[in-house]
């Protein structure tokens, strides 16, 4: 009974992990896109004006 338990609480807090882990890394992944694109646009204007 208890090692099942165990492992179902395993499961569980993996699954959380995953989730918590997740939205996390994507927003990491699209603040990195946007700020590259950001960036490539600053560097545009920097050579226009210079």
């Amino acid at each position: 009974m208890s090692a099942d338990r165990c492992r179902g609480c395993e499961r569980v807090t993996g699954v959380i992990g995953a989730l918590l882990i997740s939205p996390v890394a994507l927003v990491y992944v699209l603040w990195l896109a946007v700020y590259g694109v950001v960036d490539r646009r600053a560097q545009r204007r920097r050579r226009g004006l210079s």
